[in-house]
């Protein structure tokens, strides 16, 4: 097949396409080759890759669909969903498992989204990496789910940026040494993180207004259990060694429902049948949660038509993704705006952010 030099994973601009390693998969034509056109795509494309047994996967993954552990399913829910996320029209949500106990299965289930599309390993971002770092692999992997472990230690300013910067999708502008913009590289995804505590108390911290940096963030508690207690280092075992079958099944299934127009139809309704499915209504500020948790119940269901999840019980599953955004929700109603902030705040989400809200909430 063709060989073409690209400079980033994830869709092509037209979506009849999607680079993952070292290859573009297309629908009902072979696929190309690709070589990676700047070292950090080249260091990451050995990662997405496959390795060992699906079916191996396949068990390991199946027991986050344990009852009790619905948290834990959602990271893996959010790892289908994230490809999906460019077609709501939003730019990056961040999602924390938090948790002061360990082994609590909050990296574990960070991970499992990972092992979907490589190495889970590999794929982790460093927790000591700087803004220019996080700049070039988010604008490289741009559609495939990011993950930074134990952010801890991270200020609440620093959090704080961070952030902002997920949700706003691309780096910031720089000049060459001609004095000439560069091009400025884009993502968007769901970028996972976890702590020991929580990133809402560490943002109160940070800044007398926070509600719009907590606008794009979920937070998950992920409490001790005996199923992870039981199977938790079975898991991490297994999809360390057992990883990317998922994708090389999944990601052409979407660009052959992408080039049909199925998946914008699927997207175009899914919070309005979300919202009717689970008697729940999204609030305007909820824009990034609202896709993430979409593309997380709209991924999980295509992944179970094309064989990948078996058995998976999406109604327990997103039922405990409501309680967990009325969580958060009351978190972010707690947040004070300081008045200085509040024209700022209203220029830099809602204004952006207008039309892509009407299109993606609207319907």
């Amino acid at each position: 097949g063709e060989t073409k030099m690209l400079p980033a994973f994830g869709w092509l601009h037209d979506k009849t396409g999607f680079v993952w390693g070292n290859k573009i998969l297309r629908s009902g034509v072979p696929n190309e080759r690709v070589i990676a056109a700047n070292n950090t795509m080249r260091k990451l494309t050995v990662s997405y890759n496959t390795k060992g047994s699906f079916k191996e996967w396949k068990e390991a993954i199946n027991i986050l669909n344990t009852p009790g552990i619905e948290h834990l399913a959602l990271g893996v829910l959010f790892g289908f969903g994230t490809p999906l996320y460019t077609m709501t029209q939003l730019q990056g949500v961040c999602v924390n498992f938090y948790s002061e106990n360990t082994g609590s299965g909050k990296s574990t289930a960070c991970a499992a989204a990972q092992s979907i599309y490589g190495d889970p390993v590999e794929l982790m971002m460093d927790k000591e990496s700087t803004n220019v770092s996080i700049f070039a692999r988010l604008g490289t992997i741009r559609h495939l789910p990011a993950f930074m472990d134990e952010v801890s230690t991270a200020e609440g300013e620093k959090i704080s940026a961070l952030l902002y910067l997920i949700a706003t999708g691309k780096e910031r502008d720089r000049a060459d040494i001609n004095g000439d913009l560069r091009d400025t590289r884009s993502w968007s995804l769901v970028f996972m993180t976890t702590s020991n505590k929580s990133m809402h108390e560490r943002l109160d911290t940070a800044t007398p207004s926070s509600a719009g940096q907590k606008a794009r963030l979920l937070e998950i508690l992920s409490d001790s259990n005996d199923t992870i207690d039981q199977y938790g280092k079975f898991i991490n075992q297994t999809i360390n060694s057992n990883y990317g079958h998922a994708a090389a099944v999944y990601l052409p299934f979407l660009v052959e429902a992408s080039c049909s127009g199925e998946l914008s139809r699927l997207l175009q309704t899914s919070v309005g049948k979300f919202e009717a499915a689970f008697d729940f209504k999204f609030e305007p500020n909820e824009r990034f949660i609202a896709g993430a948790i979409c593309v997380a119940w709209v991924g999980g269901l295509l992944a179970e038509r094309c064989g990948i999840l078996e058995g998976w019980d999406f109604k327990r599953i997103l039922t405990k993704a409501v309680e967990i955004i009325k969580t958060n929700r009351a978190k972010i109603k707690d947040a004070v705006p300081r008045i200085e902030n509040v024209l700022g705040d209203f220029v830099a989400e809602n204004y952006r952010f207008a039309i892509q809200h009407r299109t993606f909430i609207g319907n």
